[in-house]
């Protein structure tokens, strides 16, 4: 599908584009210092909105005819890339599909495709626009960051160094697909009779290109009969056996990986660290497909040691875990007093 035979939608997606370089955009996503260029850009991108053609040979007489300010150039010259970021937010070109797939592929990864089909259509659709959108302001932003590079404003480089080798979508998805648990699990507390609430940074679900200073942990609060419970979900994936130093013997425990505020924050009985298992590749551990840990005062919990951002945990917590469809089968009180007995 080429794009020169679709001025019409060209012209729809760039009006996207200066609409997440919108002000308000931007703050929703952690960005409170807009830097010149990017205002600049916003300008320019806004100025082409506004322009009257109906052909891409048109276009390009009109760009002659913008002031020629060392930026107005630069961003000329970004073209290319900007048509990288017009087929990201144009429906129905195989980029935008590509970065669509990403959240599917994300879990799929871990094993756990099959919690989309635990959400509506319309919180399928809200990921896939919520991914576009990020995806589409990284580019901008890195459009911006080729005539500022110094700019202290523009968060592009900083955002780089989490992306370590993956794609912008594919980072974004591996975020979104934790927010997929979060909503699975908020459906089914309110499906219960539970309150059920997100009380942190992203509790909006907007991607942040700025990240707070102090990120939340336990943050997904349940209420039932005044009794709350804060909950850390995190899906598991890759798991293996814990040795010790003396000649690799195994030890009876599964390593697996966990950020270290995430068992720090888990110091009192009422918050409980959830691991949801998915498919594990390694055939001794399929055993524990799809099965739902859920550890109250993962802290001070005796049996389980941590190591910078590793967790060592009995096999015996697998062992006695429940599985999603049990879960699921529970009733609202058996639900609140299994929570208790933690």
């Amino acid at each position: 599908m080429s794009l020169l035979c679709e001025v019409k939608h060209f012209k729809e997606a760039l009006k996207i584009a200066s609409h997440l370089l919108e002000e308000r955009e931007l703050r929703q996503r952690g960005i409170d210092r807009i830097s010149n260029g990017v205002i600049l850009c916003h300008k320019f991108l806004t100025s082409l909105c506004q322009k009257n053609f109906n052909s891409y040979e048109e276009l390009l007489k009109l760009l002659q005819t913008f002031d020629e300010t060392r930026e107005v150039i630069q961003l000329t010259g970004s073209l290319g890339k900007l048509l990288d970021v017009i087929q990201v937010l144009k429906p129905n070109t195989s980029r935008n599909a590509r970065v669509k797939e990403a959240i599917t592929k994300s879990l799929e990864r871990t094993g756990h495709k099959y919690l989309l089909e635990e959400l509506s259509q319309g919180q399928r659709r809200n990921y896939e626009k919520e991914l576009i959108d990020g995806t589409g302001i990284f580019h901008l932003l890195e459009i911006v960051s080729l005539f500022e590079p110094t700019q202290s404003e523009n968060p592009i480089d900083t955002f780089r160094n989490s992306m370590g080798a993956r794609l912008p979508e594919e980072y974004f998805a591996d975020l979104l697909a934790g927010w997929v648990v979060e909503d699975v699990f908020k459906n089914f507390f309110l499906g219960k009779g539970f309150e059920s609430t997100l009380e942190g940074p992203d509790k909006e679900h907007k991607l942040l290109f700025v990240r707070p200073k102090k990120m939340r942990s336990y943050d997904f609060k349940i209420v039932k009969n005044d009794r709350v419970f804060y909950l850390e979900l995190q899906r598991l994936a890759k798991l293996s056996k814990k040795r010790t130093k003396n000649k690799g013997v195994l030890c009876g425990k599964i390593k697996t990986y966990l950020k270290q505020h995430k068992y720090e924050g888990g110091n009192a009985k009422n918050k409980v660290l959830v691991l949801w298992v998915g498919s594990p590749s390694q055939n001794i551990y399929q055993k524990w497909s799809q099965k739902i840990l859920f550890i109250s005062n993962i802290k001070h919990k005796n049996g389980i040691n941590f190591k910078d951002d590793r967790i060592y945990i009995p096999e015996s917590f697998f062992d006695t875990a429940l599985t999603w469809e049990n879960l699921k089968q529970k009733s609202d009180g058996e639900i609140l007093k299994f929570l208790e007995s933690l």
